[in-house]
């Protein structure tokens, strides 16, 4: 008797265990396929972005056609001419910048702005609202009387003595910029060179950037 419930308790134990195993099991399977859907779920699976690299890079925004550059553009300051265009500054401009409309351009020039009047004065203030720089030029007949002097103090409110002056809208105020004739600028380039390695002088060419087209050719 006691031999027969030996072997039965071994039996009865030998199952559970093999229940045990059993559970264990489904349990592991179920936990991987678990984290399987959930490996998906986070993009490893197909169909989704692999890594954050390329979920970044699908995201990027594209730029705007208005904000990308055709090659050969030309980008340079487009130049629009008010009044007379017999300044030294017009003529050095136009010889070397495109020439811009009245509704597109960026930079105005305007000869004997004294002579204009009021309408001069309310042109040169919406150009400047605007952004745009805008050059009181010489006087027309080489003289060297002043062409913009009561312009320029109704305007910013001051004077400067220069042949012709180039105004820029600041916050608050404006930057005046002297623009000496040629033949001051060279005087000047040729003082300072003998003084400084680098000299530099108020001239067109330098206060715009634009190459002295005189010296190219």
């Amino acid at each position: 008797m006691r031999s027969r419930s030996f072997h039965k308790t071994m039996k009865n134990r030998s199952i559970e265990r093999l229940r045990q195993r059993g559970s264990a099991r489904i349990g592991t399977l179920a936990a991987s396929a678990a984290l399987l859907a959930l490996l998906q779920g986070c993009g490893g699976g197909d169909g989704t972005a692999a890594s954050p690299v390329a979920a970044n890079a699908a995201a990027t925004t594209a730029p705007k056609a208005s904000d990308i550059v055709p090659i050969g553009a030309d980008v340079r300051q487009k130049v629009y001419f008010a009044g007379s265009t017999k300044g030294f500054v017009a003529t050095a401009l136009a010889a070397s910048l495109p020439a811009g409309s009245e509704g597109s351009y960026d930079v105005l020039v305007i000869g004997d702005a004294d002579q204009g009047g009021s309408a001069t004065l309310e042109l040169a203030r919406k150009a400047l609202e605007a952004g745009k720089e805008v050059v009181f030029d010489a006087a027309s007949d080489g003289s060297q009387r002043p062409a913009h002097a009561k312009t320029l103090q109704t305007l910013v409110g001051t004077t400067i003595d220069a042949a012709a002056v180039r105004v820029q809208k600041a916050d608050p105020g404006y930057y005046v910029t002297p623009i000496d004739a040629p033949v001051l600028a060279m005087k000047k380039l040729q003082l300072a060179s003998a003084q400084e390695p680098h000299p530099s002088s108020n001239s067109v060419q330098s206060v715009f950037g634009i190459q002295n087209t005189e010296s190219a050719q």
